[in-house]
Parts: structure tokens; C-alpha cells; sequence
């Protein structure tokens, strides 16, 4: 959450040709220096979302919103903004997640959003590889570490029965990386001995880590930086139209 309070640095010319019209607006020109930069720093909170989260609609910025202040004393006007999603302020700050059962945190991989081998994935994971969506024939790998010593033979035949019984995703640690994860299998055909010809495996998520940290991804602020390098612009402003308000109430009189 931004809290967006007024630095007091007048703009004397301003406010003293304010004074003459009556001390009163003045509260009302900081109070509408207040309520429009919040409005401001929400609008450019939304856009800095667009830019750096993927979105499949627009739920994300619609959560962002910002607080009038209605107060009538200087100091105890307050004007606020932030967003009602939880996940967007963990997102601003940065989290870390803790595994939760006997394996590590799952965490996606690029080949999870297809781009295959790429470092860093930056597209949403697909939604056939989600996670609660993938199909595994529990107890084989268990089973075949039983069965066979050699790791290779493991394998072979955790993918040769994958592919028989149509699950088409296994669990395995690799003793080459040592890393454990979920696997897709891609082509291959049935068969009992040997690898399934043109059968392929890639990692969707490794688990072999207890924790891990999500940094952060600032959204909003570089909003409250920007709005604060404007506030004498947005006081000016306010200090005018209040000028005005009073020249154009005498002019009437």
C-alpha cells in the first residue's frame, strides 16, 4: 500500500495570492494535490502492470485502486493506493516459498510454457503441463528402483510403461544432473525393450529445492517515484484552480 501524504514546500507566490481570496481553499488545493496524485499513481501503477506481468485479462489491474481523503485539517489528510490482490503485494515486495511436503518446491520450467531449453521462462505455463493437470502413474519409479540397479534401466523402462499405459509424465531424479522433477515424455511408440524410438523427455517442474525465492517485481513504485517528481506540478495546479474558484465567486459578487 502507498500512502501519499503533501510536503509543505509552498509555492509562496501561489499561495499568497491564495490568501487574499479567503484562507479556507487552501485546504481544498492540497486536498485536491492529494486526490489527484493518487489517482495518477493508480493509473500509472496499471500500466507498469501491463508491462511487466504476463495477463491473460485485465483482473490484475482492475484490483489497483486509490483512496480519496475527505478530511478537513492539512495534517490529517491521507490519500492511499494499492491493490485488493494479495499476490500483487507479494509480488511488489517479493516472497519466499516454502515446500510443503516430502519433496521440494515445484518450480516451472521453461520447457512448462514452450519455450523449450530457453534460461528464463517468461510466458505463462501452459495449461496442459499445469501442474494439477498432469497424469502419473504413482509407484513405478518406486517399483523400479527395486527392480533395477542400474539408473538407465530405470529409466527405460519407467518411460517404456509410461507410454503403454498413456500417462505420458514421469517423476525421476537424473543421476547425470542429480536433478528430480517432473518429466514430459514426447513421441515414442509401445514396446518392450529398449527406448521407445523417438521418444524424448523434458523437464517441467524440479522439486529438489526446499525453498525458493521470488523476487521482486516492482509495480508500484516506480508509480509513487514518478508521481513525487510531479507533485509541485499537481500543487501548482490545485493552487490555481482554487484561484480561480475565488476570482470567478468575487467577479460574480
Amino acid at each position: 500500500m502507498l500512502t501519499i501524504k503533501m510536503d509543505e514546500r509552498p509555492l509562496k507566490q501561489l499561495e499568497n495570492d491564495l490568501d487574499r481570496f479567503g484562507a479556507h481553499s487552501l485546504p481544498y488545493a492540497i486536498r485536491d494535490t492529494l486526490n489527484n496524485a493518487a489517482f495518477e499513481a493508480s493509473e500509472q501503477a496499471k500500466r507498469n502492470i501491463g508491462t511487466k506481468f504476463v495477463e491473460r485479462n485485465t483482473w490484475s489491474r482492475r484490483s489497483v485502486q486509490y483512496r480519496k481523503t475527505f478530511a478537513r485539517r492539512i495534517d490529517d489528510m491521507e490519500s492511499s493506493v494499492g491493490s485488493t490482490l494479495d499476490y500483487l503485494r507479494e509480488q511488489e515486495e517479493g516472497f519466499t516459498t516454502q515446500k510443503t511436503g516430502k519433496h521440494g518446491v515445484a518450480i516451472p520450467t521453461s520447457a512448462a510454457s514452450g519455450e523449450g531449453k530457453a534460461r528464463i521462462r517468461k510466458r505463462p505455463i501452459r495449461a496442459g503441463n499445469r501442474l494439477s493437470r498432469l497424469r502419473i502413474a504413482k509407484g513405478l519409479a518406486s517399483e523400479y528402483e527395486r527392480k533395477y540397479s542400474g539408473n538407465r534401466q530405470r529409466l527405460i523402462r519407467l518411460v517404456q510403461d509410461s507410454i503403454e499405459y498413456g500417462f505420458r509424465t514421469i517423476f525421476w531424479t537424473s543421476e547425470s544432473s542429480g536433478r528430480t522433477g517432473f518429466y514430459k515424455i514426447t513421441g515414442g511408440r509401445r514396446t518392450k525393450k529398449g527406448w521407445p524410438d523417438g521418444a524424448k523427455i523434458e523437464m517441467l517442474y524440479q522439486v529438489d529445492k526446499p525453498s525458493t525465492r521470488t523476487e521482486p517485481h516492482e509495480w508500484l513504485e516506480p508509480a509513487a517515484m514518478k508521481i513525487r517528481k510531479n507533485m509541485d506540478k499537481i500543487y501548482r495546479d490545485a493552487l490555481i484552480r482554487q484561484i480561480q474558484i475565488n476570482r470567478n465567486f468575487r467577479d460574480r459578487g
